[in-house]
């Protein structure tokens, strides 16, 4: 069964250099290199927080590849700029910058705040409550040769669009570049429950762990 939805003109919101959808911190990175090179960058988000799973998801660790087996450094720029910023406000302990350490343990609510302050800084625009819902393709009758010239977005007043020369898809799920035609990859992927405790003594867990080793939970958060 279907409906028939009007034919509509759709406002277009704005026009940018560079859109970005989706404010994880692949999103929120690619919207701060983008703006610092002096694009018009525009970062749309569909909840009302950046941060992404880092910190709406609960995932209070950034896993730490930074270094190579040999304990190099294999990853410098906006990624170790964030952990460094995050260490100097207390958010991030100034001890991980070691291969012997798995992740590197954050303050979600922080990580969301220096966020801002990174795309502020940057002069980057952010929208939040905005759901990208599917890319703005090029007059094309071919394909393969589509174009995306932008992304049609949801908001609390209705369909509207915006305009981009260029257009970043860091939505998690590849919804704009699914949609636009590019070769997609299915792949088996998990999920997990996580939740936030509070008053919980953490000397006698650590104790606990230290006196049952084979109960510490190896490669989980």
């Amino acid at each position: 069964m279907f409906i028939r939805e009007p034919e509509r003109d759709v406002i277009v919101f704005d026009q940018v250099d560079v859109l970005v959808a989706g404010a994880g911190v692949a999103g929120c990175t690619a919207a701060i290199a983008a703006a610092r090179t002096g694009a018009k960058t525009l970062l749309v988000e569909r909840s009302g927080a950046l941060g992404g799973v880092a910190t709406v998801g609960l995932m209070a660790n950034i896993g730490n590849l930074f270094f190579d087996q040999h304990g190099r450094s294999v990853i410098e720029g906006l990624a170790r700029e964030v952990v460094q910023r995050l260490v100097v406000r207390g958010a991030a302990s100034d001890q991980w910058a070691s291969r012997e350490v798995p992740g590197c343990v954050i303050d979600t609510e922080q990580l969301k705040v220096l966020l801002i302050e990174m795309l502020r800084e940057a002069d980057a625009g952010v929208l939040t409550h905005v759901l990208a819902a599917r890319p703005v393709l090029a007059d094309n009758s071919r394909p393969e040769q589509r174009v995306v010239q932008g992304a049609y977005i949801e908001t609390k007043v209705g369909r509207q669009a915006i305009l981009a020369k260029q257009v970043v898809d860091t939505t998690g799920e590849a919804d704009l570049a699914s949609q636009a035609g590019a070769p997609m990859q299915w792949a088996q992927g998990t999920a997990s429950l996580e939740f936030k405790m509070g008053r919980v003594d953490l000397e006698a867990l650590y104790q606990h762990f230290r006196r049952n080793p084979e109960s510490f939970p190896v490669g989980m958060d």
